[in-house]
């Protein structure tokens, strides 16, 4: 299993309020969090893997109830996706890719994503 945590470009937003931002506001969030995981998979020297298992792991600061499936379509899209804009995989379909649900954590300070790659068998 490949695994790196790094801070988190901006704070997670979910599809709720995905819906209610400016399309400027929106398309900034999602080229940082695009950016940051791009980055990552250089610096981890993740390139060209085999179909994989993914699960992004989000930790937040504060003790609010968060629903995991309502930043799938926000941060977990934009992290998958710049995985494969770094090469890790061709394309982000099923033949490549699952993602799994994502972790929420509840840890003081500030805000921290953890991606987990796990080769498929």
């Amino acid at each position: 299993m490949r695994t790196a945590s790094y801070p988190a470009p901006t704070p997670p937003w979910s599809t709720n309020e995905d819906r209610r931002l400016h399309f400027r506001v929106r398309a900034a969030r999602i080229k940082e969090w695009h950016d940051a995981a791009f980055w990552i998979a250089k610096r981890e020297k993740w390139h060209s893997l085999p179909p994989s298992t993914v699960r992004v792991t989000v930790t937040y600061p504060t003790q609010r109830i968060r629903d995991p499936h309502n930043i799938v379509g926000t941060v977990v899209k934009a992290t998958v996706d710049g995985l494969v804009a770094a090469g890790v995989w061709p394309n982000d379909d099923p033949r490549f890719v699952t993602v799994l649900e994502p972790r929420i954590v509840v840890k003081p300070g500030h805000h921290q994503v953890t991606i987990e790659l796990e080769e498929r068998p």
